[in-house]
This record gives structure tokens, sequence and C-alpha cells, in this order.
């Protein structure tokens, strides 16, 4: 798979765990799903080191050899969003690890509104990406593996 086809797949799948994550979110209370702030850190841990260390080891570098400084400054905008996105999601699994059923409701609320914060966060990140990145992998011809 090429450069710019695995780049949209993960960022449609990341996109579509957001939407779910959000919707999870909203439901907390209504059905007890507290596991919900859990499932939110344990995805994106799985999920975002991974595609963050793929884009910082394979896109960037080649953008890089020919970027303008405009481009230049995207890229190191990019990856200082990474640094902050997990920064905040070892914050999360922390939040996460003393959330339970019992918390009260300030412990939970907390939980959830960084939560949501953080899948903002990444919403933002890869929306820019698509809109900024992708069409310099494709005026750079770098949708090759």
């Amino acid at each position: 798979m090429d450069k710019l086809t695995r780049e949209a797949q993960e960022h449609g799948e990341i996109f579509e765990a957001v939407a779910l994550f959000k919707k999870e979110l909203a439901e907390i209370y209504k059905g007890k799903k507290y596991n919900s702030i859990i499932k939110v850190g344990n995805f994106f841990e799985d999920t975002i080191p991974e595609h963050f260390e793929f884009e910082e080891e394979q896109i960037f570098p080649d953008i890089l050899k020919k970027a303008t400084i405009n481009e230049i400054k995207l890229i190191e905008d990019l990856r200082q969003e990474h640094i902050d996105v997990l920064k905040k999601l070892d914050q999360l699994k922390k939040i996460s690890s003393e959330c339970s059923p019992e918390s009260d409701r300030k412990q939970i609320d907390t939980a959830i509104n960084f939560s949501r914060e953080i899948l903002q966060i990444i919403n933002d990140h890869a929306y820019k990406e698509d809109k900024k990145l992708f069409p310099l992998l494709k005026k750079y011809g770098l949708d090759l593996e």
C-alpha cells in the first residue's frame, strides 16, 4: 500500500473512532458506559503512536527534502501537535485508570471532558493533515512506498 493510501485509510479510521467515542461519551450517564473513557484511551494508545511514528519516519522526511519554508513550518507544527497529543493521551490514561462506576460525578465529568478534549484535538489534527499534508504528498509525488 502506498504512503498516501495508508495515511488516508488510517485517518478514516481515526475519524470513525472519534465519532463513535463522542457518541459513547454522551451516553455514559444513561447506560453506565464508564468503560467508554477507558476505551477512548486504549484505542488511541494502540493507534496514535504508531500512526505518528509512520508520519515522522516515512512522510515528513520525504516532504522536508523538497519543502518550502512554509511547508517546513507546517511539518514543525504537526510534529509539535504529535508531542502534545501523546502527552494528553498519557494524562487520559492516568485519569481513566482512576475512574469507575463508583467514582463520584465530578471525577466522571473530569474524565468525560478530558476525553472530549482529546477527541477534538485528534480530530482537528487529522483534518489539518488531510487539508495541508495530503496535498504535499501529491505535490511531491510521494505516494509510492
